[in-house]
C-alpha cells in the first residue's frame, strides 16, 4: 500500500511539473505576498475629517477645545469657509456651535449619505464633546470580556485568513477536477481499472499530492506575510483538515462530469457560494444561519483565531471538520468507486 501510494503521488507530482501547475502555484504565491505586503494599506483609514465653527459668545467652546489639544486647523473662521470645505469633500463633517457654552445649539453639515447608525454615532460623539466641555460627561461604563481581546489587527494582515481559505484551500477543489478530466481524456482511468490499485488508493493519491502542494502554498503565504509567531500546530491541523475536505468535495463534484466544459458553470457557482462567508468576515454582525453551513465560514474564523488569538478553544472546530472529512470521504469513495473505478455512468 505504501509503495503503491508513493508511486502514484510521485506520478501526480510529475504531471504537476509537466503541466506547469507547480509554477502556477508559485507565481500565485508570489503575487499574493506582494499584494499583502505592498498594496494593502497597513492601517485603517479614518472615516473623514471633522471641522468646527464656534459662534458662541467669545468663542468659548473653541478656546476650551484648543486647550484640550484639538488642532487649530479644525476650526473655521466663518460659515462660508466651513460650507466650502464640507462641499468639496466626500466625507467631511462640519459642526456649528451657537448659543451659550453651557447649553449650545449644534448644527451638523455633511455632503454624503448618512444612515441611521452613522447619525446615532455622530449624535453620541457630539453629546460627548459638549459634555466634555461642560464637565458633565461621565464615561464610567464597566466593560468585561468573556476572554482576552486580540490586539488591533494591521489592515494588510487581516487579509491573510481570507487568502488562506479562498486561495489555498480551494486549490485541491480545482486541481483534483483538472486532473480527473485530464486522466479521462488520456484514458488513464481505463488503464487504472485493470491495476490492483483500487478506489482507496486512487483517492488517497490525489489527496496526498494536492495536500503537499497546499502546504507549500499555505506556508509560503504565511511566512512571507505574517511570519511564524503563531500556534504552528493549530495552523497545520486546520490547514490539513480544511484542505482534505475541499479536495474530497472537489472530487465528489467532478465525478459527475466528463470534461471541464461541463464542470465549469457548476464549479464556479459552488466556489462563489463558498466565498459568501467573506462578507461575514468583514461584517461579523452579518451571519445568517445559511452562511454558517458553508464550510469556509468556520475555517476563516479559525484562521483568524490562530493568527490573532483571543483564547478561543478551536477543538470543537477541529472535531467538526474531522466529522465532515469522514462523511466526505465515505461519499467520495462510493461515488468514485461507482463512476470512476467501475465505470458505471
Amino acid at each position: 500500500m505504501g509503495k503503491k501510494l508513493s508511486a502514484l503521488v510521485k506520478q501526480n507530482l510529475t504531471l504537476c511539473f509537466r503541466n506547469s501547475l507547480i509554477w502556477v502555484v508559485l507565481i500565485s504565491m508570489i503575487i499574493i505576498v506582494l499584494f499583502v505586503n505592498f498594496l494593502v494599506p497597513r492601517e485603517y483609514e479614518t472615516t473623514g475629517e471633522n471641522y468646527y465653527l464656534d459662534l458662541t459668545s467669545g468663542r468659548s467652546i473653541e478656546t476650551h477645545l484648543k486647550e484640550l489639544g484639538m488642532s487649530s486647523s479644525s476650526f473655521m473662521s466663518d460659515l462660508e469657509e466651513l460650507e466650502g470645505l464640507v462641499s468639496e469633500s466626500s466625507n467631511a463633517v462640519g459642526v456649528v456651535f451657537t448659543g451659550e457654552k453651557e447649553m449650545p445649539s449644534v448644527e451638523v453639515l455633511y455632503n454624503f449619505h448618512i444612515g441611521p447608525e452613522q447619525k446615532n454615532i455622530i449624535n453620541v460623539s457630539i453629546n460627548k464633546l459638549v459634555g466634555t466641555i461642560n464637565d458633565t460627561w461621565q464615561d464610567d461604563i464597566n466593560i468585561s470580556f468573556l476572554r482576552d481581546q486580540a490586539l488591533p489587527t494591521p489592515r494588510h494582515l487581516a487579509t491573510v485568513p481570507v487568502l488562506l481559505v479562498f486561495e489555498v484551500l480551494i486549490l485541491g477543489f480545482l486541481l483534483v477536477a483538472v486532473f480527473l478530466f485530464q486522466e479521462k481524456g488520456d484514458n488513464v482511468i481505463r488503464a487504472y481499472r485493470v491495476t490492483p490499485g483500487g478506489t482507496h488508493l486512487y483517492i488517497l493519491s490525489k489527496v496526498v499530492t494536492f495536500l503537499l502542494l497546499g502546504f507549500v502554498y499555505a506556508f509560503g503565504i504565511l511566512i512571507f506575510t505574517y511570519g511564524v509567531n503563531l500556534n504552528i500546530f493549530n495552523f497545520i491541523i486546520l490547514t490539513f483538515l480544511g484542505f482534505i475536505l475541499y479536495t474530497l468535495l472537489g472530487l465528489i463534484v467532478a465525478v459527475f462530469f466528463e470534461d471541464i466544459s461541463g464542470w465549469f458553470i457548476v464549479g464556479i457557482v459552488l466556489l462563489t457560494l463558498n466565498m459568501i462567508p467573506a462578507i461575514s468576515h468583514q461584517l461579523p454582525s452579518f451571519a445568517p444561519s445559511f452562511i454558517t453551513w458553508v464550510p469556509s465560514y468556520h475555517i476563516i474564523f479559525g484562521y483568524d483565531e490562530i493568527l490573532f488569538p483571543t483564547g478561543k478553544n478551536l477543538n470543537p472546530l477541529f472535531a467538526s471538520l474531522l466529522v465532515q472529512n469522514i462523511v466526505a470521504y465515505i461519499s467520495c469513495y462510493l461515488l468514485v468507486n461507482k463512476k470512476i473505478i467501475k465505470g458505471v455512468f
